[in-house]
């Protein structure tokens, strides 16, 4: 943002005048606002509640952050007053928390809780070097603009989950309501109807020893805050990458020394060892005089890199000491007024954190060296010697945004944010007293210290963007999000979505029916459905799922994939929260849930082709292809998370949830997606020439004819593609839909763990797929290999490793060590199939590419349904080791027979009897044609 003499960094963002003065005049001006909630938001907070006056200062935080682009473009003075309103809005959270703690949290569990205020180094961690990937990419505004919609997201989470206390929760249940009355037996009297003994509070010793405390540990460790980024640029001489990977190690190491050291203060509080008095003293000893020496060593040989990350490092890592040291002390001496005696504290803190802006101004003014930082390092661990809080993730995305106008528009910016984090985290305290046990207040307040994992994500992104698109990427983040890319972020969830409402009913049905040697308590009706109706339950889906194959891709072709795919999820996701109703029907009704349900999905796999065609280049078939493999990832997210649902609120909670989710990933589809960059309403001009001039499948001729069928019939390329997706599907089918049930009835893992075990080789089958496909394409970019080399050398790796694995499964697979190794690793092989199998269709026909793939799936649909025959015939009986190596024999054959199958039919090049590809000279004639989609012949 600013101009530097001795800068050689190319950016199209403005940049502004300023001097050392100004610069520190846009950071101090936030405490200014800080300081005048500080006291307000923790007695606020303890009358109104924590939820409202923190909620309230967050939403306000994050219009301003996102406007602080707006005010440095009108003048320097905007900036500051913004900087000003943002302090004001922030200054009620850090006295906020307190008062929540002691209705949440027992006192010996105070520390632990409260060392969740930290979490804003974890925020700081993240939060520099992803602002400094943002500015290298797109510019310094991006980091507002990012920051302040992310603060806006949490804005809504922190209304929908957060309550005062557990009486004003609606969704906690009795249990825990009783648990939570018994732990904290903290009878804390009410604040709101009687004054404040402000008297008595400010001449009170133990309130002026957290006051000193908090206000010294604060004044050093917004050194380490706000100045760190510019002390590693102009005085270490580190790039913005590596200055925001370097800025935010410290802040990691803070929040996870706050939860450990909180935990070890709770332990030892519990135990009894020491008094409360005795804990407090000697983690506040430990903190300052181990900061003293670190800094002591920074002050002397600090012009070292090495010396500066390790002493930046670790004096952080000492401030987490501060979590069980101070914060918590605010609850022992004054549960009732413990928002109020924070805020108190961090009044002198907050303007501590300003006097060393205008300090590190003064000794820095004309040069930023080594000699004038040793002045400043050497004045913080004399006098101060600590670390503090803070939210700098805000800090560091404001201070960009509002330059745009003038230095004092950024003053007034860095001012409001300062007013805004100040009602942030006076109002944690005040959570923490009405929810959380006392002897779980350090817990809970340990969440703070999420900030650092904030910082830690957030500096070394912010660096790459700067790095490779100018700092004012890092605002304009939609610059970085193209149509295309949004289009396969999109996909991606589509995908997952896909398998997860395939994948709902495996896991739920374990608890839907009764077992005769079970006697756990289920919350949900059971049903009396043995192991052939269980296996016809999973297996009529895929007789819709069959039904729909050939008729999507067509329907994709002729109308296109946004219509077809959007339809589809749609009136999936009202069948999957109609299914618990349908149980209560009757088992038929079941059935017949299902069976709809795999017609409207199966419309999903074929309509990808048809819109890669459009959308993506040859060379990077793979890659795309490779989001529809997001069904891995959506299927390892979806089996843990409906274990934990069933164990929390009854396998119903299943489909409720996983539909409700459709239903907006639905919403999301229909506004995003689009079936060719010529009819997306929102595409820029630049990216829609780029892509008619990447993706030559635009070039093919327009074809009103239907589809060569007695050609495709007879082709060896199309078997082979048919023969490879329906036997590697047989597999995959047989580890989705019947592995929870083999973990469980056969391992004997409980429902929890099943989930966790059973989703780990669907997320390994996804990464691996994007990293196979990457390679697949970066080989087909080079032209070392052909296509159809390329194609059948992955699929071959695919089917041979899979059936190497399950060799041994067949053999060893009684031990649950085994049975974990051989799923995952076979479906890290079966990932080869992405760019062996799925990118297969759009090389060999790109015009019929959606109908090629609903060929090859009508098959493996039908695979897919008798697996359940096949492992129900097996074990119809007993669900026992035996049973089962005989079905993991057959899948060694299946893929033994498909691997033999491919390499001597497969094919990577164009067909014959597909539409010729129309020349350059034609291309411009075309180009008005080339989005009507296909049409039925006359």
């Amino acid at each position: 943002m600013v101009n530097r003499n001795n800068t050689t960094s190319t950016t199209d963002a403005p940049r502004y005048n300023w001097d050392e003065e100004e610069k520190n005049n846009v950071l101090g001006y936030f405490f200014w606002g800080y300081v005048l909630t500080q006291i307000p938001g923790g007695r606020l907070s303890e009358i109104f509640g924590t939820k409202i006056i923190i909620g309230i200062g967050i939403m306000t935080a994050s219009l301003f952050t996102i406007l602080t682009p707006t005010a440095s473009y009108m003048n320097y003075y905007c900036l500051l007053f913004v900087r000003f309103a943002l302090g004001i809005a922030l200054g009620v959270q850090w006295p906020s928390m307190p008062p929540m703690a002691t209705k949440w949290v027992p006192p010996t569990g105070m520390s632990k809780f409260l060392s969740h205020l930290t979490a804003s180094s974890l925020g700081v961690a993240v939060t520099l070097p992803m602002c400094g990937y943002l500015i290298d990419y797109w510019g310094w505004p991006s980091v507002f603009y990012v920051t302040g919609t992310i603060a806006l997201t949490w804005t809504i989470c922190w209304f929908y989950l957060i309550y005062d206390s557990p009486e004003q929760h609606p969704r906690i249940s009795e249990n825990e309501k009783l648990k939570l009355r018994h732990e904290i037996k903290r009878d804390v009297p009410s604040a709101k109807k009687k004054s404040t003994p402000w008297k008595k509070i400010l001449t009170s010793g133990p309130v002026w020893a957290i006051v000193m405390a908090n206000t010294c540990a604060s004044f050093t460790f917004f050194i380490a805050f706000m100045q760190l980024p510019t002390y590693m640029s102009h005085v270490l001489h580190f790039s913005i990458k590596a200055n925001g990977w370097l800025s935010s190690l410290p802040y990691f190491v803070r929040y996870c020394t706050s939860v450990i050291s909180s935990c070890v203060a709770d332990f030892i509080k519990k135990s009894e060892r020491l008094s409360t008095t005795a804990i407090r003293k000697t983690f506040c000893s430990i903190l300052f005089f181990g900061t003293f020496i670190l800094f002591a060593i920074q002050a002397f040989w600090g012009y070292n890199s090495i010396v500066s990350v390790a002493v930046f490092t670790s004096s952080l890592g000492l401030m987490g000491l501060a979590t069980p040291g101070i914060y918590a002390n605010s609850v022992d001496i004054a549960p009732a007024y413990s928002g109020t005696v924070y805020g108190i504290s961090q009044v002198p803190a907050a303007l501590a954190g300003y006097a060393l802006t205008k300090i590190v101004a003064v000794i820095t003014k004309d040069e930023q060296s080594f000699q004038q930082w040793t002045y400043a390092e050497l004045f913080g661990p004399k006098r101060i010697i600590g670390g503090g809080l803070l939210t700098a993730n805000l800090l560091t995305i404001l201070t960009p945004v509002a330059s745009y106008s003038n230095y004092y528009c950024l003053l007034v910016a860095r001012a409001i944010l300062g007013v805004v984090m100040g009602i942030h985290w006076p109002s944690t305290p005040l959570i923490a007293t009405r929810w959380i046990a006392p002897t779980d207040t350090s817990k809970f307040l340990s969440h703070m210290a999420a900030a650092s994992l904030g910082v830690v994500i957030t500096l070394p992104i912010c660096g790459y963007m700067i790095d490779s698109y100018g700092w004012p990427s890092v605002f304009y983040v939609t610059e970085y999000f193209t149509c295309k890319r949004i289009l396969s972020c999109i996909v991606i969830l589509t995908f997952m979505i896909h398998h997860m409402l395939r994948l709902n009913i495996s896991i739920a049905i374990v608890e839907m029916t009764i077992h005769n040697n079970s006697n756990a308590s289920v919350k949900g009706p059971r049903y009396h459905w043995n192991e052939e109706e269980k296996n016809e339950i999973l297996g009529s889906f895929f007789w819709g799922y069959f039904v729909m194959q050939i008729p999507g891709g067509r329907l994709s072709e002729i109308f296109g994939p946004r219509i077809v795919l959007g339809t589809g999820l749609l009136i999936a996701a009202l069948l999957t929260i109609l299914t618990p109703v349908t149980c209560k029907w009757g088992f038929y009704w079941v059935v017949l849930a299902r069976f709809a349900l795999g017609l409207s999905l199966g419309v999903q796999w074929p309509s990808i082709p048809p819109l890669a065609a459009k959308w993506v280049s040859s060379t990077d078939t793979s890659k795309f292809m490779a989001h529809m493999m997001a069904s891995a990832l959506g299927a390892a997210l979806t089996l843990p998370m409906c274990g934990h649902l069933i164990a929390q609120f009854g396998w119903p909670s299943v489909f409720y949830v996983t539909g409700t989710i459709t239903l907006l990933c639905t919403i999301a589809w229909f506004y995003l997606a689009y079936d060719s960059p010529e009819q997306h309403p929102r595409i820029s001009d630049k990216e829609r020439e780029a892509l008619k001039a990447e993706v030559n499948y635009n070039q093919i001729e327009k074809n009103n004819k239907s589809p060569p069928w007695g050609k495709m019939f007879t082709s060896g390329p199309v078997w082979a593609l048919i023969v490879g997706n329906s036997f590697s599907s047989f597999t995959v089918f047989i580890v989705l839909f019947q592995m929870p049930s083999y973990i469980s009835q056969v391992l004997h893992m409980d429902i929890m763990v099943n989930g966790w075990l059973s989703g780990l080789p669907h997320i390994v089958r996804y990464t691996f797929a994007v990293i196979w496909s990457y390679l697949a394409d970066k080989e087909v970019k080079k032209g070392r290999f052909s296509r159809t080399t390329i194609r059948k050398a992955c699929n071959t790796i695919a089917f041979l490793g899979a059936a190497s694995f399950f060799t041994i499964q067949a053999i060893w697979g009684y031990s649950w060590i085994v049975s974990v190794i051989v799923f995952t690793g076979s479906f890290a092989l079966l990932s080869f199939t992405t760019p062996g199998i799925l990118a297969n269709c759009v090389d060999i026909a790109p015009a019929y590419s959606g109908t090629l793939l609903a060929l090859s799936h009508v098959p493996a649909c039908v695979f897919g349904y008798f697996s359940t025959k096949i492992v129900g015939f097996f074990t119809k009986d007993e669900q026992n080791f035996q049973q089962w190596s005989y079905i993991f024999w057959i899948v060694v054959g299946v893929y033994l027979f498909a691997s033999i199958f491919f390499i001597v039919f497969g094919s990577g090049e164009v067909q014959s009897w597909h539409p010729k590809i129309v020349k350059d000279a034609e291309m411009n004639q075309l180009r008005n044609e080339q989005d009507q989609p296909l049409t039925p012949p006359n």
